[in-house]
């Protein structure tokens, strides 16, 4: 049915992805406790970055009152 060298050719692929199985970390779906708390200070500092140039951003009265005179 099969000759010798597809036997041999599925049997090292079979092998392989058994090998790739093993040595491969196990992932988990939820991160770590200090990946948590890292995240929640990133999201801090980004919001506090969003307060400071929302009001840079912000255009001011006088510039408008400035302009309009012109």
């Amino acid at each position: 049915m099969f000759s010798q060298h597809s036997k041999v050719c599925l049997l090292a692929l079979f092998v392989s992805v058994a090998f790739l199985i093993l040595i491969v970390p196990q992932t988990t779906a939820r991160p770590s406790v200090d990946d948590m708390t890292d995240m929640a200070e990133a999201l801090r500092y980004l919001e506090k970055l969003d307060r400071y140039y929302s009001q840079l951003a912000r255009p001011r009265k006088y510039i408008t009152l400035m302009t309009s005179e012109l």
